[in-house]
């Protein structure tokens, strides 16, 4: 970790800079830069603001004037959402003709990889139960609820 403290002297015509090293902290390196930099307009010739940003450099990417991004918040995920479901209705769509015309298939044999979507729910349980079973269990038997008092057989 380095901190870099800035002390602000009208006086100081050119920068210095001490470093402290890691006294209390190891891998913890402090430096105090005494500078008029450091001092409320300083080094610019802009005038001081009155209500100064509360986040350096003002946001995201982008490079625009404002320092703000371009791009809404959340308009890549709805992007992204509606891309994948104009791909599912497309892989559906496109299967189904396919499925029809070169195999004849009617009905529910029409669906593209059948077997795979009647069994994705269950699937999807099975990876709940797998994933936070052992979990439940433990909270069990922190709770004193059950899960792991057994009685020895006699």
């Amino acid at each position: 970790i380095t901190k870099v403290y800035l002390k602000c002297d009208q006086n100081a015509d050119s920068p210095s800079i001490t470093a402290d090293g890691d006294k209390d902290t190891p891998l913890t390196y402090i430096y105090h830069l005494t500078t008029k930099c450091a001092c409320p307009g300083g080094c610019s010739d802009r005038p001081v603001p009155s209500d100064p940003p509360t986040k350096p450099g003002g946001g995201g990417g982008g490079g625009g004037k404002s320092g703000k991004s371009s791009v809404a918040p959340g308009i890549i995920g709805i992007v992204l959402v509606i891309v994948m479901l104009i791909g599912f209705v497309t892989y559906f769509v496109i299967g189904a003709v396919v499925l029809n015309r070169k195999f004849e298939k009617e009905g529910k044999e029409m669906i593209p990889q059948k077997d795979l979507w009647f069994s994705l729910p269950f699937l999807v349980k099975d990876g709940c139960v797998f994933t936070f079973g052992p979990l439940v269990s433990l909270i069990r038997r922190k709770a004193g609820k059950g899960g792991g008092d057994y009685e020895n057989i006699k």
